[in-house]
């Protein structure tokens, strides 16, 4: 059903995640990556996912994007979402200033398209989303840099809790 499938997707992202998260390195370089993966749901093949990371004077671009095209009967939905994250590397973040600069999301369905871009400042986050012809920016405090992590940092933490025998990470 309709009603299901952000949970199905959801949980093919996990998936997808979890081996992504297991391939790395230290904190000083992550790898540059261009990897392609295949979505399934039920075991069948309903799309891809392709990442990218890339490293380029101290700032870490990393983008997930994922086709989706799933068949019930005679309908057929197709979907499509990208994340984009920017962040700093541990040498070019300064003291005081979260290691996210930006993150974007996309997401087309039932050809609309819904985008999001958020900001991180040294005290706030402003968030502007798109819906249809309607912009709505809003602004919020943002929590101290060490209650949360950016993309590449979470998946550092994974990496390095898995390899410690971590059984909940």
């Amino acid at each position: 059903t309709a009603a299901t499938m952000p949970s199905l997707i959801s949980r093919a992202v996990l998936v997808c995640s979890v081996i992504i998260a297991g391939a790395g390195a230290n904190e000083e370089r992550w790898p540059d990556e261009d990897l392609w993966y295949t979505v399934r749901i039920a075991d069948q093949p309903v799309g891809s996912l392709h990442t990218t990371v890339a490293l380029e004077d101290g700032v870490y671009t990393s983008t997930e994007a994922m086709h989706v095209l799933v068949h019930r009967g005679e309908d057929l939905s197709e979907m499509q979402f990208q994340t984009d994250f920017i962040e700093r590397d541990a040498a070019s973040s300064s003291a005081g200033m979260p290691r996210a600069i930006k993150t974007s999301y996309v997401q087309e369905f039932a050809k609309q398209e819904i985008r999001m871009l958020c900001t991180f400042g040294s005290e706030e986050i402003e968030l502007t989303s798109f819906n249809g012809e309607q912009e709505h920016v809003s602004t919020a405090p943002l929590e101290p840099a060490d209650s949360w992590v950016a993309r590449l940092q979470s998946r550092r933490h994974f990496k390095k809790e898995c390899l410690a025998g971590k059984g909940v990470v």
